[in-house]
């Protein structure tokens, strides 16, 4: 059995270093710990979690500017050792083509970082795309984009029943 794709964008990966770090958080502590749950799950094997290279440079701080000095070696770390759980994919030449028929062809005229993750989350065959700050669905107007849902964190239905209980240390 395959595990199930999850796309997960910048901001909820923001949220979460900014929780682990003891800063303010901007969304609700149900979606942050649900994101937590789900990166849990990808570093255990029991989901495929994808971004897009161009997160690394989207946390850039976490509300501190200039950001604390040993940020940029975190994110990294991270994102690209595949240590983690997350899959890091490069915006190939099909992908920045995906993402230009995503505005051409699907209507969807937003940020052209937006684009990207969305095209990245298509190539990798993604199921569902986590976005904490509901402005992407809301801006392009759908929640679905060819089959890849847009959805919060605490919204995914692909997440193992294991981590989703509220007692993750008692799970072995």
């Amino acid at each position: 059995m395959t595990a199930p794709k999850i796309y997960i964008d910048a901001c909820c990966i923001i949220e979460a270093l900014k929780k682990q770090r003891g800063l303010s958080i901007t969304h609700p502590l149900s979606e942050v710990e649900m994101i937590e749950r789900v990166m849990r799950a990808a570093r255990e094997g029991e989901i495929e979690l994808h971004t897009s290279i161009i997160t690394v440079g989207e946390v850039l701080h976490l509300g501190q500017k200039p950001p604390p000095a040993d940020l940029k070696p975190q994110v990294e770390r991270l994102i690209l050792s595949g240590r983690n759980g997350i899959i890091a994919t490069s915006p190939s030449p099909p992908i920045v083509l995906l993402a230009r028929d995503l505005a051409v062809v699907d209507g969807l005229w937003e940020k052209v970082a937006d684009r990207i993750h969305v095209a990245t989350a298509l190539a990798v065959k993604a199921e569902e795309f986590l976005s904490v700050d509901g402005r992407l669905a809301k801006r392009i107007g759908k929640s679905d984009v060819r089959g890849c849902r847009i959805i919060s964190p605490a919204a995914t239905s692909l997440l193992p029943d294991r981590y989703r209980s509220d007692d993750l240390f008692g799970q072995s």
